[in-house]
């Protein structure tokens, strides 16, 4: 089922269903036609990659058939976001100039691949791939930010915002915002929680909430939300 808008600024599809389907596939092959994108930069923590790289089932033999997947399955980035794994997959999403962020997971790997974005869209070629480097970018100020297919595998939609966060090496939180960060396309299909544990289906619902709220009350919170 597609939802129809009003959606956030920025965002240009949110697809659900009810029930565990076949939904993925054919979603994600729709909106990298629509994008006219040729090279797919997929990223997920370690949890789906099984999922993923399922002969009949997974994406990633789905798009190396299609010719579309530039690198292989990016795992890098770890529970909370921290920020060697960010910087890893924006290194590795540079080498293979990818032009879509596909993201499967949770808070961590979609605000990673805002980060991603983030960085590609600075055209970084003369710059080293640092957290220094990263945050200086100005989401305002850079070019149009490459679109992100966001896959959430659990409860916490709230990180399809325009917010991103990481975890610095002094144990603290630093991220960026900006209108332009929000996910391009949304799929959410329940295929991807449906053996998740429940700690895990409830605490990610619970923090979904409490994002939510966050955001709606913070000081800047505009029209959108």
């Amino acid at each position: 089922m597609k939802i129809q808008p009003p959606l956030p600024t920025g965002m240009l599809s949110l697809q659900t269903t009810s029930q565990p389907s076949s939904l993925l596939p054919s979603a994600i092959l729709a909106h990298l036609t629509s994008l006219q994108s040729k090279k797919v930069f997929l990223m997920s923590n370690n949890s789906s990659r099984q999922f993923l790289e399922d002969e009949s089932t997974g994406l990633v033999p789905l798009l190396s058939s299609q010719n579309l997947l530039a690198a292989p399955l990016n795992t890098s980035v770890g529970m909370g976001g921290g920020h060697a794994g960010i910087l890893q997959a924006c290194k590795d999403a540079f080498d293979c100039r990818a032009d879509v962020i596909v993201t499967v997971g949770g808070g961590a790997i979609q605000d990673a691949g805002k980060f991603v974005r983030l960085w590609l869209s600075s055209s970084p070629s003369d710059e080293e791939c640092t957290l220094e480097n990263l945050l200086k970018i100005s989401p305002d100020d850079s070019s149009k930010l490459p679109p992100q297919i966001s896959i959430p595998n659990s409860f916490a939609l709230a990180e399809a915002s325009h917010v991103a966060g990481l975890n610095t090496p002094s144990k603290t939180k630093s991220g960026a915002a900006s209108p332009s960060m929000i996910c391009t396309h949304v799929v959410f299909d329940p295929v991807l929680a449906r053996d998740l544990p429940d700690w895990v289906k409830y605490g990610t619902a619970m923090r979904g909430l409490e994002h939510g709220i966050g955001v709606i009350c913070h000081p800047g919170a505009g029209e959108d939300l």
